[in-house]
């Protein structure tokens, strides 16, 4: 459904089954990998690859990010962007554009997406299960208590969850207020 070659002469294949396709120009080094996108008939998909190696794709359910598997036996790192894109390009610069319906056009220059899996993530009686502090912090509810999301002092992305006695905690708002208080209401 969509092909591109890379700066290294790889040739890439976007496949309907939601496989990704790497082989050498002369067909060597040929790597099928599932990623698990969907393609959609009426919106092609568009395949392009960043200066770092990142190839990018766009499907019906968003921007789909993919480090190609590198060594034999190794699996490809795919993270997804949600949204409806169609257009894409990586500029000489390395910042990628894309674009879609309603979203006009997007200059994404920071690519770097990460995934901090937070689980048992609650759903509150306003939908408003997460909230940032004036530091930057992100803070989630779940049935454990509170997540708290950060960046620590080597810019990495962690985690910290901060329980209060005995769960399942059931939250209904989580605010911050202007003197930087986290409150939340709980049900019981």
């Amino acid at each position: 459904v969509a092909i591109m070659v890379d700066a290294t002469g790889t040739i890439h294949l976007a496949l309907s089954s939601g496989s990704l396709l790497s082989l050498r120009a002369d067909g060597s080094n040929a790597r099928r990998t599932h990623v698990g996108f969907w393609a959609s008939p009426d919106l092609p998909p568009r395949m392009a690859t960043d200066h770092s190696g990142k190839i990018w794709l766009t499907t019906p359910a968003g921007l789909l990010s993919i480090v190609p598997a590198s060594a034999p036996g190794s699996h490809a790192v795919c993270q997804r962007l949600p949204g409806v894109f169609s257009p894409l390009l990586v500029d000489r610069e390395d910042i990628l554009w894309a674009g879609g319906p309603g979203r006009g056009l997007i200059k994404i220059a920071d690519r770097r997406l990460h995934r901090i899996p937070v689980d048992g993530l609650q759903v509150g009686f306003f939908n408003q299960v997460a909230c940032m502090d004036s530091a930057g912090h992100i803070w989630t509810t779940t049935a454990k208590g509170l997540t708290e999301v950060y960046r620590d002092a080597s810019g990495e992305w962690s985690s910290h969850e901060h329980t209060f006695g005995s769960p399942p905690w059931k939250f209904g708002q989580l605010i911050i207020d202007y003197s930087s208080r986290l409150w939340a209401n709980m049900y019981g």
